[in-house]
């Protein structure tokens, strides 16, 4: 990991957007400091490394949204105005 840790850190980011997280990507964005890290909330393991914790619709109940708004929740939470974006229709 440490290989990877330095070779995120090279890049210097910003930004990390994590949708599908697991613990140790998580904390692979924490240990490189980068910024503003968007990842999954409700995880105990390592929720509290987000700095935009965002709760997923879809695993507190919500089965009306659709899979791309509740993607969307993610840019969301870092101020993107996601407003203007259509659908296709199906």
């Amino acid at each position: 990991m440490s290989v990877l840790l330095g070779a995120v850190r090279a890049g210097r980011f910003d930004l990390a957007l994590l949708p599908w997280t697991a613990g140790r990507q998580a904390w692979l964005v924490w240990l490189t400091r980068i910024p503003c890290r968007v990842g999954q909330a409700d995880h105990l393991a390592y929720s509290f490394l987000f700095t935009h914790p965002v709760r997923v619709r879809s695993t507190r109940g919500d089965t009306e949204s659709q899979w791309v708004d509740i993607q969307l929740d993610y840019a969301r939470a870092i101020g993107c105005d996601a407003s203007g974006l259509a659908r296709a229709s199906s």
